[in-house]
């Protein structure tokens, strides 16, 4: 009898122990480094932290869309509005484009970011960014 009830508890123990969330991690490719670095540079404390990563890691049509002022204060805009980044889900990942869901420090608890990457090229650099 007392062996049946320890087995009771210690089944009973591992059903009611709360799984441990995993973290959400960028897929181990080089887009998926690519958006992690973005992350990174949104979450940087250094305000040129982004526009140096758009400069070494964007494709040259996407840095001709836009000045480095105008991807600067679109930087600075981000930084404003959202705070810093964290991600919470990769919702699709391929070779042309990524789809991150995050949520921002400054937004409100229930509100959530979809980012979108598009890259092109080989090695790929990212062609472009959407945030809604």
């Amino acid at each position: 009898m007392v062996s049946l009830v320890r087995s009771l508890f210690l089944v009973s123990a591992v059903f009611a122990a709360p799984v441990a969330a995993q973290a959400v991690q960028f897929p181990s490719t080089a887009q998926g480094q690519l958006a992690a670095g973005f992350f990174s540079a949104v979450n940087s404390p250094d305000e040129e932290a982004l526009v140096r990563f758009q400069d070494a890691n964007f494709s040259e049509a996407a840095l001709k869309r836009r000045s480095r002022e105008q991807r600067q204060a679109l930087a600075r805009q981000l930084r404003d509005q959202a705070g810093s980044i964290t991600l919470e889900e990769i919702r699709s990942s391929g070779s042309s484009q990524l789809v991150a869901i995050a949520r921002g420090s400054n937004l409100p608890a229930n509100m959530r970011l979809t980012i979108t990457f598009t890259f092109s090229g080989s090695p790929p650099k990212i062609d472009g960014v959407q945030i809604t």
